[in-house]
């Protein structure tokens, strides 16, 4: 293991991120040479593989600081490893589904930071590609389209996600789906006279805390944690977020 990445969780641990980022730059600077005598193929295999950790807990302490589109980078550089890995040793599939499947869930989280809510969308739908509809990622693709204004699809999201596991994110499913059901039967019928999705782009977003407006939605869940020892960076811990229309305009036929 290499003591720059063991040093990186270390003070990831200690949340002194800027130091962590360091630490994990260097150990990316070093494996990204040629093990002197090492077999060709095996080595690049080694080297993929040491890689993809090296940027996912990277990315997390950017996300921490919140550098998102740095962190962003990161965890798209960590699922190109790790589908390296899966190429370069067929047997360590699982590495590319386990490892991939938390950067491409950490980066969905991150972009939704970043107000990028379409690719927020497309990255928690890949993670039900992969693994499968759960609710923590219904959750998340209900919350990206309706930061979008798209409340019938939040509330399709919201929907399924309330059926699927038990706990607390389908829990947040089922708070969420009551509150945008609420705001439909504000603003009016979520689909319009040819059955396509109305959406109502107009929205003041107000910060955990505010209590004074009538529409409380449960933030996604957080980032998965750092990859091997120390715990790092546990994530965007989800806090509430609420919205209420604002000069919400008449859907166009």
């Amino acid at each position: 293991m290499d003591p720059h990445w063991l040093t990186g969780n270390a003070l990831a641990g200690l949340k002194r991120w800027a130091d962590a980022i360091k630490s994990y730059t260097r150990a990316i600077e070093l494996k990204d040479t040629p093990f002197p005598g090492a077999n060709v193929s095996f080595e690049g295999w080694v080297i993929s593989y040491h890689l993809a950790t090296y940027h996912y807990n990277r990315g997390n302490a950017h996300a921490a600081r919140g550098q998102y589109e740095k962190a962003i980078e990161d965890y798209t550089a960590t699922l190109t490893l790790a589908e390296k890995v899966s190429a370069e040793s067929p047997g360590d599939h699982h590495f590319e589904v386990t490892l991939g499947q938390h950067a491409r869930f950490n980066r969905a989280t991150t972009r939704y930071m970043n107000q990028d809510f379409a690719l927020t969308f497309d990255d928690f739908s890949e993670c039900q590609d992969v693994d499968g509809e759960r609710s923590n990622t219904c959750l998340g693709m209900g919350n990206a389209r309706l930061m979008q204004g798209r409340f019938g699809e939040a509330h399709d999201h919201y929907a399924r996600g309330a059926d699927l596991d038990p706990g607390r994110q389908a829990q947040h499913c089922k708070d969420n789906l009551a509150a945008v059901e609420s705001l439909i039967a504000i603003t009016g019928s979520a689909v319009d006279d040819n059955h396509r999705h109305v959406e109502y782009p107009n929205l003041v977003v107000l910060q955990a805390g505010d209590t004074k407006e009538p529409f409380p939605f449960a933030r996604s869940r957080g980032n998965s944690g750092n990859w091997g020892w120390g715990d790092g960076y546990k994530g965007l811990q989800g806090f509430n977020v609420q919205l209420r229309p604002g000069n919400i305009p008449t859907p166009s036929p």
